[in-house]
């Protein structure tokens, strides 16, 4: 490669496209400024058999360095990356991965599968763009991945997209925090990663943290009396997170500033509180401690209770359903290894 700056990017942002995507991406890229330092993935479909030429064909529309992926790539700023055909684009500690696609792999979900990994690898540094495309939900699991990974995402309008098909999907799930016209993007995306800077630079300044952390409570007591939803016992850096990703979207630079924007912008408080419960959940996420809850919980509470009644438990905070789904499987577990059968119940629920 040749051009660009060896340097970290300040976000990584990963754009879906199918079907009419080539004219999406190319205003796109006319409009986004060279120096931004982010550094962009563009995943489109692509016939397996057929060479891409899209590295060539947006090369001709931005200043910023424009190279196909290739396996091991460091992903760097200013820099634009575009998928080779019949691969699998991940990322992996900052580095681009290439895998092979299976035959039995009918159903190709390649920007599904490089949102998940790249909302994995850089946490809030993640952005998901989803584009014009006729690919039905392709990118809408990533777009969920991205949000519950504390990333931005974007859409773009589907009035004025040539497939609406999958800008569409990912609309729907409430999760996009911006759906405007292609053009209007790159000034959006800019201005949110000039907060996200300001935010990896902020630790080292006392005074804004002191600042934060006294308009901090006033913003939870507004939640709690607008919304009926308590915050005060989640972790202190999960809040901030949230409310900053807040601030860089409406581009609001201090936290009392934006304290004032909730006090008159009942919608934004609706959408802080959303934000608060995106919920991150898999199977048995945190071994350890669904081990001591095995342990110390489940297999005491079998030993102790009538093995006649059903066991039951009540699992809060479920979010979509995989923590309860974990608790069942080890609570039908300890009931198997005592060699009887009883009923098991497991009640969840969720604020959200």
């Amino acid at each position: 490669m040749n051009g660009g700056t060896n340097s970290e990017p300040v976000l990584v942002v990963g754009i879906g496209a199918s079907a009419g995507g080539i004219e999406a991406l190319k205003e796109f890229f006319t409009a986004m400024p060279t120096g931004s330092g982010l550094a962009f993935v563009v995943i489109q479909h692509l016939e397996p058999t057929h060479e891409s030429r899209m590295a060539d064909i947006l090369s001709k529309c931005t200043g910023m360095t424009v190279v196909q992926a290739e396996d091991g790539m460091p992903v760097q700023a200013n820099y634009v990356y575009a998928n080779p055909a019949g691969k699998y684009l991940s990322i992996r500690a900052g580095r681009l991965i290439l895998s092979e696609r299976s035959e039995q792999d009918r159903i190709r979900m390649p920007i599904d599968f490089f949102l998940t990994s790249l909302a994995e690898d850089q946490h809030e540094a993640a952005v998901g763009i989803i584009l014009s495309g006729s690919s039905g939900s392709d990118g809408t699991r990533g777009i969920r991945s991205v949000r519950g990974a504390g990333g931005m995402c974007m859409a773009q309008d589907p009035e004025t997209a040539q497939f609406p098909a999958m800008p569409q999907s990912a609309i729907d799930t409430g999760l996009v925090d911006y759906i405007l016209p292609v053009t209007r993007m790159p000034a959006a995306l800019v201005g949110y990663a000039r907060h996200a800077t300001a935010r990896a630079a902020g630790p080292g300044d006392t005074t804004a943290e002191e600042a934060a952390s006294h308009d901090l409570e006033p913003i939870l007591k507004l939640l709690r009396v607008r919304t009926n939803s308590d915050y005060r016992h989640y972790k202190k850096a999960t809040i901030v997170r949230r409310i900053q990703r807040r601030m860089g979207i409406k581009q609001v630079a201090g936290m009392a500033d934006y304290l004032k924007l909730l006090e008159e912008d009942q919608g934004e408080l609706t959408q802080l509180s959303r934000d608060m419960l995106i919920g991150v959940s898999s199977f048995f996420r945190d071994p350890e401690a669904f081990e001591e809850l095995r342990k110390e919980a489940i297999v005491p509470l079998v030993a102790r209770t009538d093995s006649d009644g059903p066991l039951r438990a009540w699992v809060p905070g479920c979010a979509s359903g995989e923590e309860a789904y974990s608790v069942a499987m080890l609570m039908l577990e300890a009931v198997a290894a005592t060699g009887t059968a009883r009923a098991v119940q497991v009640f969840a629920s969720d604020v959200d």
